[in-house]
């Protein structure tokens, strides 16, 4: 069974935002909730890092540090 697929599925039936992560930070899963609060397409924040894509560049730092102490 494709996991990823079922939680693409699910995900996009939630009117909730709904944002999946790796290990490293990365966007894996982004429903379309999600992207209509950012204003971008899917396809521009999936294998970005979170960092990158909601936190201001002066801040990026410490939050990716924050990130990392919860994995």
């Amino acid at each position: 069974m494709d996991w990823s697929l079922t939680a693409s599925l699910l995900a996009e039936r939630d009117t909730r935002p709904i944002v999946v992560m790796d290990r490293r930070g990365r966007i894996e899963l982004a429903n379309g909730a999600f992207t209509s609060l950012l204003g971008r397409p899917r396809e521009e924040l999936l294998g970005r890092r979170w960092t990158d894509v909601c936190t201001p560049r002066e801040r990026g730092r410490e939050v990716g540090q924050a990130l990392r102490a919860i994995f």
